[in-house]
């Protein structure tokens, strides 16, 4: 069935088409965007907590 194939529950979990076959490894242009956010973030008055909250990582690694 086409259906089973979108329903992960009816076809059994950890199939090939469930993992992700790449890693992402970002490049420096991303890195560096991500940092100018941060700053703009920063700037617009967002504390280091929530900044860091909004991405996902621990604050003392925003401090750098």
């Amino acid at each position: 069935m086409a259906e089973d194939a979108t329903r992960p529950f009816l076809r059994g979990m950890g199939e090939k088409d469930d993992f992700v076959a790449e890693q992402f490894v970002p490049s420096e242009e991303y890195k560096a965007q991500q940092k100018a956010l941060v700053q703009k973030l920063l700037a617009s008055g967002f504390n280091l907590e929530q900044v860091a909250e909004m991405f996902l990582i621990p604050a003392h690694l925003l401090q750098r």
